[in-house]
């Protein structure tokens, strides 16, 4: 019993994602009900980024946390950095100095690009 109610929670609380519409909102699928589902992109005056996740930090100075994996986060990022209302800026918090994971994924695409131009795609 007791195990079902772990899984049923750890569930609850790692079931999230986010929506980017074209009025300028973003929406947070979340299962936390006492948190706002939808925040405006312009709101966001900054979002620091760590290894395990991002945050939120509002022009209101409320700062929301959300722990995310690697890759979705980077591609989550790209989009929200070119939507037309977001003026905020990016910081990457990681004590990690020695390995920048996005400079690794920005290298990796490049060599993606250089082998489909040798192939001739």
């Amino acid at each position: 019993m007791l195990f079902t109610i772990f899984v049923a929670l750890f569930g609850l609380g790692f079931h999230r994602y986010f929506i980017i519409d074209d009025k300028g909102n973003l929406g947070i699928v979340s299962f936390n009900i006492f948190k706002p589902r939808k925040v405006k992109i312009s709101d966001i005056e900054k979002i620091e980024v760590v290894k395990t996740g991002l945050s939120f930090i509002f022009k209101n100075g409320k700062k929301r946390q959300f722990y995310m994996r690697k890759w979705p986060k980077k591609y989550f990022l790209d989009a929200l950095a070119l939507h037309p209302d977001f003026k905020g800026e990016v910081e990457l918090m990681d004590h990690m100095t020695n390995f920048d994971y996005f400079a690794f994924y920005e290298e990796s695409k490049k060599a993606l690009k250089l082998k489909l131009r040798k192939k001739g795609l």
